[in-house]
């Protein structure tokens, strides 16, 4: 009995670190190919501010690390860096 419940705390242990990955690795997708179509790379973002959140063309103004911002016209960034947008 106690190997069983071992083998499926293992088993539940592992499903959770594939769903991490496989979190991550989405993540990793959508914030590579933010950069590829922006040239902005996300990880250097330190807030984002959207004008018109609900408007068919929302304004995305990125402040970055270096202090410098940047202005995206059409796209929430936030809710596509999430991947609530498409």
């Amino acid at each position: 009995m106690k190997d069983a419940k071992a083998i499926a705390r293992k088993i539940a242990d592992v499903e959770r670190k594939m769903a991490e990955r496989d979190r991550l690795w989405a993540t990793l997708k959508r914030q590579l190919a933010f950069e590829a179509t922006y040239g902005i790379k996300p990880h250097e973002i330190t807030s984002i501010v959207v004008r018109g959140p609900k408007s068919p063309q929302p304004t995305s103004v990125l402040k970055m690390k270096d202090g410098s911002s940047h202005t995206v016209v059409g796209i929430n960034a936030y809710r596509v860096l999430q991947g609530l947008d498409t």
